[in-house]
């Protein structure tokens, strides 16, 4: 089984050729969050959406915080009303849930995400949780290669897990996944289930069902003994109404 076969995303083709670039030459790295190809699959949230994400946000010091880890490499592009990208305010909004939904987040030793798009969230965790000692990104090859060198241009280094070949057996503190994982096959998400989220003692997704329905996926944690919770989503009332956040504490 690969994730490359089982991932469900119309652009994958586009969007791994695209990574590829990056890789290969600096300029294009520099200037990967304006590449079009791209932002078929990431750095494509509107200012609309931005603008009502950002009221989302009941702390919005950590707007700053996000933004001085996320905005800093690729060369997004930035809001004129504040200066910060839209993906880093989504990023923000999940960063804050994270902070209030698990209940020992000051204490997490070890992260984990599933799909890591280029390592903007495991990034903001990573900077801020001092005590988070291991970063760990599960992905495809070439996306785990730009997450690697992102995390390195902000000073931090990243343990690489390319699924499902090079899977490490080891429990997580925490692990996270926004929509990368619920856009995968049933087959891939019921790996990921075995090898990743059933060994974590924490968890945060944000869910966005395609193959599984969300209480479907639920079931499937509760079958590992993980009592899931179940909430509203920053998307749900922009338009994406089945979006959810899934989290559970050990």
């Amino acid at each position: 089984m690969s994730t490359e076969h089982d991932w469900t995303g119309l652009d994958k083709e586009m969007y791994l050729k695209s990574i590829a670039k990056f890789l290969t030459s600096d300029h294009e790295f520099n200037n990967f969050k304006q590449d079009r190809d791209y932002q078929a699959i990431l750095e494509h949230l509107g200012d609309r959406d931005g603008a009502a994400i950002y009221n989302m946000i009941g702390k919005k010091s950590l707007v700053a915080i996000c933004a001085a880890v996320n905005d800093v490499v690729g060369n997004p592009t930035l809001r004129n009303d504040i200066q910060v990208s839209n993906s880093t305010i989504r990023y923000c909004w999940f960063f804050e849930k994270i902070l209030l939904k698990i209940a020992n987040i000051y204490n997490v030793k070890s992260i984990c995400e599933i799909g890591a798009g280029y390592g903007g969230l495991i990034s903001i965790l990573g900077t801020y949780l001092i005590h988070a000692k291991v970063l760990s990104v599960v992905d495809l090859e070439l996306p785990s290669k730009l997450q690697e060198k992102y995390m390195s241009m902000i000073g931090l280094s990243v343990l690489r897990q390319d699924f499902p070949e090079n899977i490490i057996d080891q429990s997580y503190d925490l692990v996270v996944a926004t929509y990368s994982l619920s856009e995968l096959s049933k087959n891939a998400q019921d790996a990921y289930l075995d090898k990743v989220l059933s060994k974590s003692k924490n968890g945060f997704l944000a869910y966005n069902p395609h193959c599984y329905t969300v209480q479907e996926f639920v079931e499937k944690l509760r079958a590992y003994g993980i009592q899931a919770n179940v909430e509203e989503d920053c998307m749900t009332g922009l338009g994406w109404p089945e979006h959810r956040i899934i989290y559970w504490n050990e």
